[in-house]
């Protein structure tokens, strides 16, 4: 499997993904657009979220030379304006929902393309998240490993 049918599978697995899609329909009302690369200067309108972003790949080399591992960065993102304001043992509490759907959003990624068994998964990658009110996006880095060739030519 090359990187570009790599980015093409996840692509895809993520795209026709129910829970995915369910839980976007049922937050935003849409499906989530599926991107693979992301260009600052035509950079995602209000329109194009919730995204999921495949957003980088790095080529390593594997433990064998029968195999590659490639490192895939992805990106969540959804606008929402929504704060929940409450009170906690005397403790004004303030939570931004968009942060949280981002987290959600990006555990239901995660979570799919361990589920398609694509090729060998660290589902140990690192994962971060940033807000940007009203934009929160939350990243994810997935190691795959693909089988090159079991004989030699």
């Amino acid at each position: 499997m090359t990187g570009y049918e790599l980015l093409k599978k996840i692509q895809e697995v993520i795209a026709q993904d129910s829970s995915i899609v369910n839980w976007c329909q049922d937050k935003y009302e849409k499906a989530p657009s599926v991107w693979i690369g992301v260009d600052e200067r035509a950079a995602p309108t209000e329109d194009d979220y919730p995204i999921i972003g495949i957003v980088a790949l790095e080529e390593m080399g594997g433990e064998s030379k029968a195999e590659k591992r490639f490192r895939v960065y992805l990106g969540v993102g959804v606008i929402q304006e929504e704060i929940e304001e409450d009170f906690l043992d005397g403790s004004r509490t303030k939570t931004h929902k968009g942060m949280i759907e981002a987290e959600n959003l990006r555990e239901l990624v995660r979570d799919a393309l361990l589920r398609a068994r694509i090729a060998m998964v660290d589902g140990e990658g690192e994962s971060a998240a940033e807000s940007f009110f009203p934009l929160f996006v939350s990243y994810q880095t997935l190691t795959f490993t693909v089988i090159t060739s079991r004989r030699r030519k």
